[in-house]
Order: C-alpha cells, then structure tokens, then sequence
C-alpha cells in the first residue's frame, strides 16, 4: 500500500540508505545484524551499566548519537513528507481500513497511521490511551461490542518510541510534524529510542519482538485473532517467518493474500511457493489491483519526478 502511495519507500532497506561512518558500520557488524532497534538498544544498556559501575562511557554515547542520527536521516530520506499527502487520498485509505475489525501493519511509515488519525482518530483505537501517551496491557478493556477498529504495528513505526524505563509510548502531533520529531528525545528522555524492528532475520525480529511488551502484544493478537485474514502487498517470505508462524497458529480461519499480476505462469509459481508456507485450510489469492489499497489513483502527484531525483542523486553520491 505504501509503495503504491509513495514509490519512494521500495527502498531495499534503512540500513542500505543509512550514511554510518565507518566506526558505527562496525558496530552493527559486531552485533551480526541490521538491525537499528536492537542496536541503539545494546548501545543504552552499555552506557547504563558503565555509569553505574562509575567507569567512562567513552565513545558509547557519541556512537548513540551518531546511528540515531543515521536512522534519522534516512527515514526522511525516503518517507513522502505530510504535505505532500491529499487529504482525499487518507480519506480514502481510512474507509477502507475501517471494513476491518483488526489491521494490522508490517510497515512503519506513517500513511497508516496518518489515514486512521483524519477525522480525529474517531472509529479506531491504537491502545496508547494513557495519559502519558505509553502502552499498558493491564488498561486494555475492549468490549465485543465495541466496533472500532483495532490498529497495531508488528514492527513498530515511525511515530513509536521506547523510553528509556522500557515502556513504549507514541509521540502526537504538536508544534512539530511528527517526522520532524523522529530521532530526537522524547518528553525529555534522552534515551527514548525509535521503535522499528528493521530489516534482519526472522530469528532476530522474532527476539526484538519478544523483548518488547508493546510488539509482543501485537504479535499474540495475530496469532489469536479468528477473524478471516486479508494479506495485501506482502511477500511472506523466509525473512518474516514469525509472521508466517502467527498465521499458521490459527489454521480455521480463512486468509486471502494479495498477489500482483505477473504473468500466468509466474502467479501460479507464486502462488505455490505462498501456500507450501501456509497451514491453513483454506486459502485464496486476488489481484492486488482490485482492491482499494491497489488502486493506481492513489499515487501522490509529483512522486514519479522524486524518484528521479533521488535515484539522480544516488548515482552522483556512488560516483
């Protein structure tokens, strides 16, 4: 959905359009992964435990700065700015999002979050209702009869932080749009952290989501929901395998998966591969283009010309 909106999130990964110098390029090839969350997070626990044993942090929280910065960085690199968003178009995507009881999200940009929020976030619920803005389990008191939609994102997003007591908290919109605000400390924590678990294995994202109370949340809602399944715009590859997993820890409820027309021969192929994954016992494929998030109308004015840009300025960076 997001890339139909914006071609410029079919980035292969954060950590591909990340500028790390060379010192924190070694960290994350210390640590064995790509991970941005669980390496700002192993960088938090090392200052922590420096300044309690009264040792030097050294270099530990310039290195913070720098890959946070990095994330920073390349998450405005790549994310269509607010602005740029007709108000028409979120309107649209919030209509279709609210003919689901639950929605949940593999992405992190913010058009989802952005499409729920038109009209004062009325018809969903994202279960950070305290006042204090933090996701709290224990709070969490829906009814059967409550008809709202039910917004989580598996991987975290971009308006999602985790502070430096543990908690998951979202920023809102105040003076500053929220991408001006990612990266940067929030309500005065300085170890707030952005939470997304970026790309790696499905073994490390499955950990990074264990160790986090929101995402595991999320995560067991998937598993347990018995509400037929519409998968749209995701490959259910090797590297998600824990999604897959969730999927198949409930095989009685039926699931239909989005796939884009490539030809008979390679549909099928696909098609194949998809369902060698799947438990389920029953299972349907439809054409990504016949439904609202497919629609090739919903393409932001003036992205084609962007994309040129910035692959022109790739190519210049490279050379």
């Amino acid at each position: 959905m997001s890339i139909n909106v914006w071609p410029g999130f079919a980035y292969d990964s954060l950590f591909d359009e990340a500028e790390l110098s060379h010192e924190d390029n070694a960290i994350f090839e210390a640590l064995g992964t790509q991970n941005f969350e669980v390496v700002l997070e192993r960088l938090d626990s090392t200052i922590r435990i420096m300044e309690a044993t009264g040792d030097d942090a050294g270099a530990y929280p310039q290195r913070r700065r720098s890959i946070a910065e990095a994330l920073g960085k390349a998450v405005l690199g790549v994310h269509v700015p607010r602005s740029s968003l007709p108000d028409e178009t979120l309107e649209r995507l919030r209509l279709a999002l609210r003919q689901h009881r639950w929605v949940f999200s593999t992405s992190y940009d913010l058009l989802t979050y952005y499409a729920a929020a038109v009209n004062d976030f009325f018809g969903f619920v994202d279960f950070f209702w305290n006042p204090d803005g933090a996701f709290d389990e224990a709070t969490i008191t829906l009814g059967p009869d409550d008809r709202r939609t039910r917004l989580l994102f598996l991987h975290g997003a971009v308006h999602l932080v985790v502070l430096g007591d543990g908690r998951t908290c979202k920023r809102k919109q105040t003076f500053l749009p929220l991408l001006d605000q990612f990266g940067h400390p929030h309500a005065g924590d300085a170890r707030a952290r952005p939470l997304m678990i970026t790309e790696g294995l499905s073994g490390q994202k499955a950990a990074a989501i264990a160790a986090n109370d929101y995402l595991s949340y999320a995560s067991r809602m998937l598993r347990d929901c018995n509400s037929p399944l519409v998968v749209f715009g995701h490959s259910l590859s090797d590297q998600d395998q824990h999604l897959i997993d969730a999927i198949n820890a409930n095989v009685g409820r039926p699931v239909a998966i989005s796939l884009t027309d490539q030809g008979r021969r390679n549909n099928r192929q696909r098609q194949y591969e998809i369902r060698a994954r799947l438990e389920s016992l029953t299972v349907y494929f439809f054409d990504a283009a016949t439904h609202p998030f497919g629609s090739k109308d919903l393409r932001v004015p003036g992205a084609s010309r962007w994309q040129f840009l910035r692959a022109a300025r790739r190519v210049v960076g490279a050379a």
